[in-house]
């Protein structure tokens, strides 16, 4: 949906989107800052190395170029969300306006922390916002595009203020998995040389079990989660002004050839051409 929303051009969006059936989410990082309001159902969100069993009421804050990927449980309920997609460039624009612009979202990229968990009142409450934002996005009413960006505004809002109120504890942590520690070890040295067998005898796991384990909850290969995760290193600091031809040495790549083929086999782009885009 977020890939969708850049081809159009758009530096933001809201949406609904509804699933009747259990399924996968494959793990990915977001190249967009988003926000999630559960409004029906149940689902498990992996969020970095965080484990959230998510419900009615949930609102996820995901940075920018954070891992995210789901399992969808649809035990006989739809899970049906609420979502706001934002730009990179779009994000920028607001802190023109107001530097605190990305208080929740710098909070939870900062904690480790991602989930926002408030009481029925306030839940209710925001759910309408993020629901009238999707309406007004998806209409062709005059001013809807000037409604739009009003709504988003205040939404943000209405987030950041309830992220400074609350204290440190208004961001959750996740639910304990065993999985866990194993990708916090992976986000933590991924620019070193990883194995299955290598984590698997650290963490007390069969290595076939561990890879059995990681496909199921993440939808992807580990190696292919470490790649990503690389690539993810590497795309950001290109965004940040390395060069294209350093930014591989940042990220676990052996050579610039290497990086070169795996970024344009995932992004479809090459690297050169990724950054001349998002910049």
């Amino acid at each position: 949906m977020a890939g969708a929303m850049l081809l159009r051009q758009r530096d933001y969006e809201g949406g609904t989107s509804r699933d009747v059936a259990a399924g996968q989410i494959p793990a990915a990082a977001r190249e967009v800052y988003e926000l999630m309001c559960v409004t029906e159902g149940s689902a498990e969100y992996w969020v970095e190395d965080q484990h959230y069993k998510l419900k009615v009421g949930d609102i996820l804050l995901v940075p920018v170029g954070v891992m995210v990927g789901a399992t969808l449980k649809a035990r006989g309920c739809p899970f049906t969300r609420h979502g706001v997609w934002m730009s990179r460039r779009y994000m920028t624009f607001m802190k023109l306006q107001d530097d605190e612009a990305d208080y929740g979202f710098a909070r939870a990229g900062a904690q480790g922390r991602y989930l926002l968990r408030l009481p029925e009142a306030q839940a209710e409450a925001l759910a309408g916002a993020f629901e009238t934002l999707a309406e007004e996005c998806e209409s062709d009413r005059m001013n809807s595009e000037l409604s739009t960006k009003a709504i988003l505004s205040a939404l943000l809002v209405q987030i950041n203020r309830m992220a400074q109120a609350q204290g440190d504890d208004v961001l959750l942590p996740g639910d304990d998995n065993r999985l866990s520690p194993v990708l916090s070890y992976i986000h933590a040295n991924c620019t070193e040389p990883l194995s299955v067998d290598g984590l698997a005898e650290q963490f007390d796991y069969s290595p076939s079990h561990l890879a059995h384990s990681f496909k199921k909850q993440m939808g992807t290969s580990l190696y292919h989660y470490v790649l990503l995760r690389r690539l993810q290193i590497g795309r950001e600091a290109m965004l940040a002004g390395v060069p294209v031809k350093e930014a591989y040495q940042r990220c676990g790549f052996g050579d610039y050839a290497g990086f070169y083929r795996a970024f344009t086999k995932e992004f479809g782009l090459s690297p050169q051409q990724y950054k001349k885009r998002n910049q």
